[in-house]
C-alpha cells in the first residue's frame, strides 16, 4: 500500500485503506451508498430538465404551425374573435 510505503510507521493508516479498499469499513460503504444516490438523483434530474427542453421546443414549434396555419385562415376569413381566442391563448401558456 501507498500509505505503508510512505508512513511506515503508522500501520493503522494501511489498516484503514486497507478495509476501506475491500468494503469491511462501515463508514466508508455508508459514503459510497450516499455517493451513489447523489449521482443517481443529479441524472434524473438533468434527465427531466432535458425532457422538460425538448417539450418546451415541441410546444414552440407546434404553436407556430397552428398560429401559421389555423389562425392565419381565421384572420383571412374575416372570422371574429380568432385573434381574441390567439391572445387568451397565449396568456394561458405565459403563466
Amino acid at each position: 500500500m501507498i500509505c505503508s510505503t510512505l508512513y511506515p510507521q503508522n500501520r493503522w493508516i494501511d489498516f484503514t485503506f486497507t478495509h476501506m479498499a475491500h468494503g469491511t469499513c462501515p463508514w466508508y460503504n455508508c459514503a459510497m451508498k450516499k455517493l451513489t444516490v447523489f449521482i443517481l438523483t443529479i441524472c434524473v434530474l438533468f434527465t427531466a430538465a432535458a425532457a422538460n427542453a425538448a417539450l418546451k421546443s415541441f410546444n414552440k414549434a407546434l404553436l407556430a404551425e397552428h398560429i401559421r396555419s389555423c389562425v392565419a385562415r381565421d384572420i383571412k376569413e374575416d372570422k371574429e374573435g380568432a385573434v381574441d381566442e390567439l391572445i387568451q391563448t397565449l396568456n394561458k401558456i405565459m403563466k
